[in-house]
């Protein structure tokens, strides 16, 4: 009787502690799915390491707009761009103190950093609820928008939609003397950064994706270890497990049009920087989180009822609302775990022959708490 109404007590809280939440401020949910990542043959301007192959990626959110000198200076105490400027992108920045950045931004607020740096060697948590840089698989996702297309945009972007060196749009090399041919034609180029937001977001809501500044990704530059046509579908790549150069992606303010398409791969040796390359935030969703580490009640539906095993089992349900508090998923979670934390140390002491009624006047504070974080009708799924 004891273990039935447990099970259903943790449904309860885990329904809601799980519930779709808002994405976080300043970020979008990318909902994850397949695609086509790289670009056809037929692509105009497309390099050989443009493989085209099937990819599939888990759900994530991603910043809605590339990293200001103002939080960057804020986190980090200096700001190293060479374009000044509190709502203008950072830039000058190495692969390495990108990461950093994202370690101490996370601590700032109470997440798990996702980077294991020791000089220049870098391990990325998976179950950490940190910020981290995107993967080049989730950027080229994020940055088609649902498009197939060299870019997310029916024709090629111009200066009046990117900032780029819009001498050179898509397409003109081979029109260099016959531009009027051009759908895209030469506009300004203004030579510096601008601030984000300033143009029109992508189908996913992201701004800048192309143009203003480079955006650096997790991993390795390298082949994608795929052939060109293969059927299969590689989830969740995330780069070579070693290398000399990490991926940056979208192009910056002196890049040619063709160096702004979705598949075209930038890359630099993670030491060096760049007044044209910098990084967007990504972080786990929720959907994520539970499908590396496990929903709470799988992991508590073999804990046998007696009082000390059940209390541990309460104590690590109250660690997993903590992690989840700080991932912004439950941003009520102390009441819960405040009432399943006091509820332990009463069920530690109980025997398992001891009548149902007893245990359930100590685990029903944290119940009700549930139950008024969530009333009926607020689970909603995502």
């Amino acid at each position: 009787m004891f273990a039935k109404f447990l099970s259903c007590a943790v449904l309860l809280f885990s329904a809601g502690s799980l519930a779709a939440a808002p994405a976080p401020d300043g970020f979008v949910l990318i909902k994850g799915g397949t695609f086509n990542m790289g670009s056809p043959a037929n692509e105009d301007w497309r390099v050989n390491d443009e493989t085209l192959h099937k990819v599939k990626v888990s759900d994530f959110y991603l910043g809605k707009y590339e990293v200001t000198q103002k939080l960057y200076r804020e986190v980090m105490g200096e700001n190293p761009s060479s374009f000044k400027g509190d709502d203008l992108p950072v830039e000058n920045i190495t692969w390495l103190e990108a990461a950093r950045f994202c370690n101490k931004l996370s601590e700032r607020d109470g997440r798990t950093p996702v980077y294991a740096i020791e000089d220049d060697a870098v391990s990325w948590n998976r179950e950490a609820n940190g910020y981290r840089l995107p993967t080049e698989a989730e950027w080229e996702y994020a940055a088609r928008g649902g498009t197939t297309t060299p870019f997310y945009t029916k024709k090629a972007p111009g200066a009046d939609d990117v900032n780029f060196y819009g001498h050179y749009p898509y397409q003109i090399e081979q029109n260099y003397f016959n531009d009027e041919v051009l759908e895209t034609r030469p506009g300004v180029y203004r030579g510096n950064t601008l601030p984000v937001g300033k143009f029109k977001p992508n189908p996913f809501g992201l701004y800048d994706i192309y143009g203003n500044v480079g955006e650096w990704c997790f991993d390795f530059y390298g082949d994608y270890g795929v052939s060109a046509g293969s059927a299969s579908v590689t989830v969740d790549p995330a780069g070579k497990p070693s290398g000399t150069r990490r991926v940056h992606r979208g192009g910056g303010w002196n890049d040619f049009g063709k160096n702004l398409r979705s598949a075209y791969r930038g890359a630099m040796q993670q030491s060096s920087k760049s007044y044209n390359v910098e990084l967007r935030l990504a972080q786990p969703s929720r959907k994520s989180l539970t499908q590396r580490s496990g929903p709470v009640t799988k992991r508590l539906s073999s804990v046998t009822p007696t009082g000390g095993r059940v209390s541990r089992c309460l104590l690590r349900l109250c660690s997993k609302v903590t992690t989840l508090r700080a991932s912004g998923f439950c941003r009520s979670a102390p009441t819960v775990a405040g009432a399943l934390a006091r509820a332990s140390p009463r069920l530690r002491n109980l025997r398992p022959t001891q009548k149902s009624a007893k245990a359930f006047r100590c685990i029903i504070p944290a119940v009700r708490a549930s139950r008024k974080m969530w009333p009926s009708g607020s689970r909603k799924t995502a």
